[in-house]
């Protein structure tokens, strides 16, 4: 059964805190690193997962100016647009966020000026 550990930290000078590291399982895993070229407009990545209940954790990053939209291009059920730094999301049942993905991922679309890689690591179930 794949497990994934979350942690999370906070420092200034002199000075570091951190939380327990939270580890999750499920008995799915579906994880990708695309390579989004330079000048990408609506780049298909194909990753396939459960969303909603399914979902047990989601992590995506990049460290370049990207938008994200899943599953679809004109209608996205999510979509995340970071500037020339990139950013940085996670998501588990436990961050008090609500669930980005209520609905099942078949496709990620990139769009990037300078282009670069996504990682991407999923948790979920699979079946009963």
């Amino acid at each position: 059964m794949p497990t994934h550990t979350i942690s999370q930290g906070w420092a200034r000078a002199g000075e570091t805190l951190s939380a327990p590291p939270l580890a999750i399982s499920a008995d799915g895993e579906a994880n990708g690193d695309p390579v989004v070229t330079a000048n990408s407009t609506n780049m298909e990545f194909d990753i396939t997962f459960g969303g909603g209940a399914a979902l047990k954790s989601f992590l995506i990053t990049a460290n370049f100016q990207v938008t994200v939209k899943v599953n679809s291009t004109s209608t996205p059920d999510h979509t995340w647009t970071w500037g020339s730094t990139g950013g940085w999301y996670h998501w588990d049942p436990s961050s008090g966020d609500v669930n980005p993905l209520p609905n099942p991922v078949t496709k990620m679309f990139f769009t990037s000026t300078p282009g670069g890689t996504v990682t991407i690591r999923v948790l979920h179930d699979i079946g009963p």
